[in-house]
């Protein structure tokens, strides 16, 4: 329930923002590992249709999995590859550099969790 409340009108719920990073993590993997697709226009923050405990707990367990397939590619990764231009970026980027990059995403975004959690506390 906390995590579907909106405490700040216009601004994205826990939930909202836990289903974008996940589907950031996700994009930026499939991304790296050579998997070509257009984004999606909502940026993985549209209102989720089912706002049910058992939607909850799938979320954080698709959340768990990004974490896990994360840590495997970083595990697995070599110099020449995390050196390589990003190719959906064009190579603008490295590899290294969007890799940081979604870190800092998710350390933004969930700072924005622990703030709207102590609102519905």
């Amino acid at each position: 329930e906390q995590a579907a409340l909106r405490p700040i009108k216009n601004a994205n719920t826990i939930w909202q923002l836990v289903q974008h990073c996940v589907g950031w993590r996700e994009n930026v993997l499939r991304k790296l590992q050579g998997d070509f697709f257009k984004s999606p226009e909502d940026n993985y923050l549209s209102n989720p249709t089912d706002m049910s405990p058992k939607a909850w707990s799938e979320l954080l367990n698709r959340l768990k999995k990004t974490e896990t397939d994360w840590e495997n590619y970083l595990e697995n990764l070599n110099d020449e590859t995390l050196n390589m231009g990003y190719a959906p970026s064009k190579n603008e980027w490295t590899n290294y550099e969007v890799i940081q990059g979604i870190l800092h995403h998710d350390n933004y975004h969930f700072g924005q969790i622990s703030m709207l959690k102590k609102l519905v506390t």
